[in-house]
């Protein structure tokens, strides 16, 4: 669980500092969007893309871990859907990772066809 929260924390962190880092650098005049700079605009998309998957991807380890405690907390631990995932607890995370990777990989042609990676 640990590794999990170090990466959601660790990408976020990363969203934070690039947004301040670029919003720093245009109010002293730099141009962080110049003409002409394709690659450097679908190499950020891409990355910016990735990190946002790998954030997406690590929260849903600690948001059933949170789902499963507070059902237990409020005195719902004993019923069957709650039980059943505590007992299956990494079952159920690889089981919506695939769902995610599913969406992502349906979504994929339209995103080239619509040239987010370009």
């Amino acid at each position: 669980m640990r590794v999990f929260v170090i990466i959601a924390v660790s990408v976020m962190t990363i969203f934070l500092l690039s947004g301040l880092v670029t919003a720093y650098l245009e109010s002293h005049g730099v141009n962080t969007n110049p003409e002409g700079s394709s690659l450097a605009e679908t190499v950020t998309k891409i990355v910016a893309f990735a990190l946002f998957l790998l954030l997406g991807f690590s929260m849903v380890p600690i948001f059933l871990r949170l789902f499963i405690r507070g059902q237990t907390k409020i005195g719902n631990g004993d019923l069957w859907p709650i039980k059943l995932l505590r007992e299956n607890e990494v079952r159920a995370r690889v089981a919506i990772w695939l769902v995610f990777a599913l969406g992502f990989l349906m979504a994929l042609p339209a995103m080239i066809a619509d040239g987010f990676f370009e």
